[in-house]
């Protein structure tokens, strides 16, 4: 989907970076901020989990400045793709590995690490088995396959380990995503990469509860309640 200079792409990526440096904060911070409540045997490691808040963070200062004026706009648009591809190559397997780990399936968070692996190689240009040459449409084709495995199974550890907040994350970003596929028209007279933005925003907000093991304010009984139907449903 073609992209152009917009104040409020630049405002929706500044809104995305802060969602960054608040989640990257609350794992580091030894507890989350804003009076998140810990749950369940408190914090836990979540290193591989900041790969994603921290290229997350990079692409979108990158892009609020690309956006801004129309001077930037062209000249970082190289290395703001790149970030934004790194993001889904790396930061999302990343994301996955972590939540993979914390629900105690190391092997499956290690495979998931594996997956970085084609389009990397395939970004390298050649296929070094065949020789090749790999072109950037079989590259994107790649990645995007990359995302939607690493989104589907996130979505399948989270009914798993019965995370509810990583599932309406994954469910968060998966929508928001394929807005911006699927879509160019305005909604709300912004258009579809803003709301792109600000869903990974507020997903970011729903992965750091699922990582910490912690309830949003005025969430526990809700999580309550979907636990007591999500037992009755599968006993």
């Amino acid at each position: 989907m073609p992209v152009f200079p917009s104040k409020s792409t630049a405002i929706s990526d500044l809104v995305l970076a802060c969602s960054c440096v608040w989640s990257l904060y609350s794992i580091y911070g030894g507890m989350p901020s804003i009076g998140l409540k810990p749950r369940d045997g408190g914090m836990a490691s979540n290193n591989l989990a900041s790969v994603w808040f921290a290229l997350t963070l990079a692409a979108s200062l990158l892009g609020a400045f690309r956006f801004l004026k129309r001077q930037f706009f062209d000249r970082l648009a190289p290395i703001h793709d790149l970030l934004s591809w790194l993001v889904l190559v790396i930061g999302l397997p990343c994301l996955a590995s972590q939540f993979y780990m914390n629900a105690g399936l190391s092997v499956l968070g290690n495979l998931h690490l594996l997956l970085m692996l084609p389009p990397i190689l395939s970004w390298l240009g050649k296929d070094h088995l065949l020789g090749t040459f790999i072109s950037r449409a079989e590259t994107n084709k790649v990645t995007g396959y990359l995302a939607l495995a690493s989104m589907f199974s996130m979505t399948g550890c989270a009914v798993y380990s019965r995370n509810y907040y990583q599932l309406l994350a994954c469910l968060l970003m998966f929508s928001s995503s394929r807005a911006f596929d699927i879509t160019e028209k305005r909604r709300l007279g912004l258009p579809p990469v803003d709301w792109l933005h600000y869903g990974l925003a507020a997903s970011n907000f729903l992965l750091v509860a699922g990582l910490c093991h912690t309830d949003l304010p005025g969430m526990d009984k809700l999580r309550h309640w979907t636990g007591n139907a999500m037992s009755s449903m599968f006993s």
